[in-house]
This record gives structure tokens, C-alpha cells and sequence, in this order.
């Protein structure tokens, strides 16, 4: 199939990744954790990766979320292949993607409504309203103004998923998330 024909295939697919290879260590000891994952995920599609601790589900979630780099394959998102440059990397996370990381990685020295917040404001976007609207809907509003250190660990990780929807995000994902 020529390119012009698989860019377009591709298109109707916000997510699509092909032939990712990852490992870890060197030599002997080298782990190939990911051998050849292809995947494809439709806007508004809903998908559960699911397999026993070790096996490369968050390594995978790292990659689709441009957080790491495969070693080999390629990752598209809304039908244009992400370059392995750092930058633009970065610049679709900000704007495409939400991530609610297994451990939350709230900043302990900020409020839950701050947590939100900052990471607007690294992204270059204003709070409209929105902050406020999700804290109210994840339920966790009368407890925005405490620290990590002072919410269950449920409270913690609905502000997680707070923050990772505050930027209106293409895509979310979502690490173990009722762990």
C-alpha cells in the first residue's frame, strides 16, 4: 500500500501504533518487554489493556503517551506519525493528551486545586471554569484546598483524574486506575 493510501486508512484512528519493540538493560541481560504491538483506537472508543503485573502494560501506556520511545515501530496520533524528536513530542502531550499515572504524582506542596491548575498553566491555558466544574464533578470540590498528604487515596486520585481532563484532552490515559 502506498503512503498516501495508509495515511488515509490511518486517519479515522486517533491512536495507532505499529511494530513497537521495547526493551531494557544491555547485553545478556536485555528484557524485550514489547515485541511488534500493533494497535488502532477510534475516537470515543473505550479500551482496557489487561494482562498480569510485568508484562508491559504501563511500558506500553508510556509509549502511546509519547512518554517514552520505542525501539523500534512508530506511534500516530489523529493520523500523523509522531517524530522522535523531544519537542514535538512535548507539544502533543500538552495539547492531546491526558495521563492518570498509577501513583497519581501529585506535587505535595500544592493544594489538589493547584495540582490542577499549574498543570494548565504549563500548557499555556487559562482556568475557565473548568477546574472548579470537575473538582464538583469528580466530587472532591470541599477538599480541593488540601494537600496530597491530606486526602485518602481516593480523594488523590480523583484530583489525578481531574487534572489529566482540565485541558479537554483527544486522549486519556489511564494507568491501573482503580488500583
Amino acid at each position: 500500500m502506498n503512503n498516501a493510501a495508509t495515511s488515509k486508512s490511518n486517519s479515522k484512528y486517533i491512536l495507532a501504533a505499529e511494530n513497537l519493540h521495547k526493551s531494557f538493560g544491555k547485553g545478556s541481560g536485555r528484557n524485550h518487554v514489547l515485541h511488534g504491538i500493533d494497535l488502532r483506537v477510534r475516537c470515543g472508543e473505550f479500551l482496557a489493556i489487561m494482562g498480569p503485573s510485568g508484562c508491559g502494560k504501563s511500558t506500553l501506556l508510556h509509549l502511546l503517551g509519547l512518554m517514552s520511545l520505542p525501539d523500534e515501530g512508530s506511534v500516530r496520533i489523529d493520523g500523523r506519525e509522531v517524530s522522535r524528536g523531544n519537542r514535538e513530542r512535548t507539544a502533543i502531550r500538552r495539547r492531546q493528551i491526558g495521563f492518570v499515572f498509577q501513583r497519581f504524582n501529585l506535587l505535595g506542596q500544592l493544594s489538589g486545586e493547584e495540582n490542577v491548575r499549574i498543570s494548565l498553566k504549563v500548557r499555556g491555558l487559562r482556568d475557565d471554569g473548568q477546574v472548579a466544574e470537575l473538582l464538583e464533578t469528580m466530587g472532591v470540590a470541599a477538599d480541593a484546598h488540601r494537600k496530597p498528604s491530606q486526602m485518602s487515596i481516593g480523594q488523590q486520585q480523583r484530583v489525578a483524574v481531574v487534572r489529566a481532563l482540565a485541558h479537554s484532552p483527544a486522549i486519556l490515559f489511564a494507568d491501573e486506575p482503580t488500583g
